[in-house]
């Protein structure tokens, strides 16, 4: 596939020539979208997203199943995670989809730390009392304090509980 090997040009002609750019099959990791997320190339990404590409067809990153807002999310390796995060969102991307086992990605940017990804799924509607499949925001230690500190912004603490150490062991929030 033209859009998770590079090649830009090429996926501009078929763009040209009508190619469905929202074909997926069992054989690849979902879209075209999918397959340029996952391979890390932010311009094919752009231009599919240009030409409209379906932003809530969901695909595999690394053979699990998730958005493409999700597999942006979770690639490090995307320079431009942000804007592109943004883009996916202006274009329909669902906020709270959320599929396993990454879980939603308001779970997936606040575990990563990322706050810069928290508040911009924040500002546009992002539960926070989504439970996912694997991890729950509510109930989940997050690993950076200023996350913490921005969801505060957004949130009340409604419960706290303590491990036997006198840590904190899970949090319940309240959007405020």
């Amino acid at each position: 596939m033209a859009a998770g090997s590079g090649q830009t040009e090429m996926v501009k002609c078929l763009i040209r020539r009508n190619a469905n750019i929202n074909v997926t099959s069992r054989r690849s990791p979902g879209s075209a979208l999918d397959a340029a997320i996952q391979s890390g190339y932010e311009d094919i990404v752009n231009v599919l997203l240009d030409a409209g590409a379906d932003v809530s067809i969901t695909g595999r990153i690394f053979g699990q199943i998730c958005s493409p807002l999700q597999g942006v999310l979770h690639l490090e390796t995307l320079c431009n995670r942000r804007e592109l995060a943004k883009r996916l969102i202006e274009q329909g991307a669902d906020v709270n989809a959320n599929h396993a086992p990454f879980g939603s990605p308001l779970q997936l940017a606040a575990a990563k730390g990322d706050l810069s990804i928290v508040q911009l799924l924040l500002d546009h509607g992002a539960d926070v009392d989504l439970v996912g499949a694997t991890l729950t925001l509510l109930r989940y230690k997050l690993p950076r304090q200023q996350v913490t500190y921005l969801l505060f912004g957004f949130c009340s603490i409604m419960e706290q509980t303590f491990t036997s150490k006198g840590s904190v062991g899970a949090m319940r929030y309240k959007l405020l």
